[in-house]
């Protein structure tokens, strides 16, 4: 028989719904196989136009704290990509060739064309990454416009290193660098970590390296940098926060600290915007914006083959 029909005159029943499970179990196909957990998506939100369409598989987007989540979710294989940063006076593109997911977890090389109003060179090396952690080896040779090599002097100023009265400055550095990253929540603590071993300088000068931006007596030179990055926005898409930075030349006896502030804004999953103010605070050298790492800004944009 038909169920009685309701009564219209009586009042809304004030029974609470029942809850909405937050997982349920599927039966197993196969006997002996244990049941799978399914975990279920929230209700949406009043407002919203109404359910996921059926097929569509709906999948979370967490913070990726080592770049931007399209990359993880890529297929291991084969690949060309490259990272082009563009600013105000610089252009360095980065292209790699290697095995994994580019961006996030890989091996293979990369080469690194230097093209500044400062001067020119190139960089390339092996590089391997894994989520978290970046170890770059290689070369670096730059040909620089502005400096000549240095005879050598307990310290120097600004004018002093914009004399040109010694051999053209190029040297070719052999580096190794490692980045890493970790996600605490509210944000990402990271460091760099590089050293240098600076070769074809002529016996008897110093030289001015225009990467880690110090003054060098041949060969060893290095560069750390700690930082942290607050996470704003819808998957974190602003990150800012203070970096503090030391660098120095063994040889000379020479330590700079840096400190200041570093922005990363991601437009999209490939564009970023990138902004740098890390002056310097103490440093025996007087060498203006030649010795810190400031005021630099630009984008950077990810490709990667298929």
């Amino acid at each position: 028989p038909d169920p009685p029909a309701a009564d219209p005159s009586a009042p809304p029943s004030t029974e609470a719904a029942p809850p909405v499970p937050d997982e349920v179990e599927i039966p197993p196909d196969e006997p002996g196989e244990k049941p799978k957990t399914v975990t279920l998506d929230p209700p949406a939100d009043e407002g919203t136009t109404g359910p996921e369409p059926e097929g569509v598989e709906k999948t979370p987007v967490p913070v990726d704290v080592f770049g931007s989540s399209v990359w993880s979710r890529g297929v291991p294989r084969w690949f060309m990509m490259a990272a082009i940063d563009l600013g105000v006076v610089y252009f360095r593109p980065r292209i790699g060739f290697g095995y994994g997911q580019p961006h996030y977890n890989w091996i293979g090389i990369e080469t690194n064309p230097i093209v500044s109003l400062r001067g020119v060179g190139a960089w390339g090396g092996l590089r391997f990454a894994i989520p978290g952690l970046d170890l770059r080896v290689g070369a670096r040779y730059f040909y620089d416009f502005d400096h000549s090599y240095l005879e050598p002097s307990h310290s120097y100023s600004r004018s002093e290193l914009d004399v040109r009265d010694g051999p053209r400055s190029t040297p070719m550095d052999l580096e190794a660098e490692l980045s890493w990253s970790v996600n605490v929540g509210v944000g990402e603590l990271y460091g760099e970590h590089e050293l240098a071993y600076i070769m074809s300088v002529p016996e008897g000068y110093f030289v001015y390296d225009d990467h880690l931006r110090i003054i060098v007596d041949p060969p060893w030179a290095y560069r750390n940098r700690l930082g942290f990055s607050f996470y704003f926005g819808r998957r974190a898409r602003l990150r800012a926060g203070p970096v503090l930075e030391v660098a120095g030349s063994p040889d000379r006896g020479t330590v700079v600290w840096r400190a200041g502030l570093s922005v990363r804004m991601r437009l999209y999953d490939d564009l970023e915007l990138r902004g740098t103010f890390v002056p310097v605070v103490d440093a025996r050298d007087s060498l203006g914006l030649q010795g810190a790492d400031a005021f630099l800004v630009g984008v950077r944009y990810r490709w990667a083959t298929d």
